[in-house]
């Protein structure tokens, strides 16, 4: 009696250990069914929308477009220099002659009787105008000097630059050493003489030679 109960123990025993691993194996078998099995080299395609908008892409015809839009300012230009040709115009002269003739054996300064004439040089000629002067002078014997200058009588001064001398005894035509410091203004202006040592210097005329 007693060998059947314990036999009868050990068939229970080993009943609930099969229940129990053909539990654990149905469990096992419904866990796999729930978890997809991988497909090999399987490729996995994403939908795209037919309404992708390609206005972002830069195209042939959209940068074609937009270079025929760029305004013609904003090109780089090389524009060719071209030099105008400066005109050469030659200088104008004008002569105001000087027809008093004179003779003094002063040693100071005399004025020559009727060798006054007016002159506004930069008002009748222009500011680039420049003048100087000529006369035909000598003294008698050659031993010594004569002396010749413009005055400025309006402003009681000798034009600078208008001294003329020569020790020669024969008429010589003189001229002036270089441009008048001539004044602005219409002015008048006389013919000075003098001798160096007493002896008769002479005056045979003269001119004022403007150029402009």
């Amino acid at each position: 009696m007693k060998l059947a109960t314990n036999l009868f123990k050990l068939l229970l025993v080993v009943l609930v250990v099969i229940n129990s691993l053909a539990s654990y194996f149905l469990f096992q078998q419904v866990q796999g069914l729930k978890k997809p099995t991988p497909q090999p080299n399987s490729i996995v395609q994403i939908p795209v929308s037919e309404d992708v908008d390609l206005s972002s892409y830069a195209t042939k015809d959209y940068v074609n477009q937009t270079v025929a839009d760029i305004p013609e300012a904003s090109k780089t230009e090389t524009a060719a220099v071209v030099k105008e040709p400066v005109v050469s115009q030659s200088a104008q002269t004008t002569i105001i002659p000087i027809s008093a003739t004179y003779s003094t054996q002063s040693l100071d300064w005399v004025d020559v009787p009727n060798s006054d004439f007016y002159l506004d040089l930069v008002g009748d000629y222009g500011e680039s105008a420049a003048a100087v002067w000529e006369a035909f002078i000598y003294e008698q014997h050659g031993n010594g000097k004569v002396f010749a200058r413009l005055r400025d009588v309006t402003h009681s001064i000798a034009v600078v630059g208008s001294d003329l001398e020569t020790n020669s005894a024969s008429s010589k035509l003189e001229v002036s050493a270089g441009t008048l410091g001539i004044w602005r203004g219409k002015n008048l202006y006389r013919v000075q003489l003098k001798s160096e040592k007493g002896f008769p210097v002479y005056f045979n005329s003269g001119r004022l030679k403007i150029t402009y």
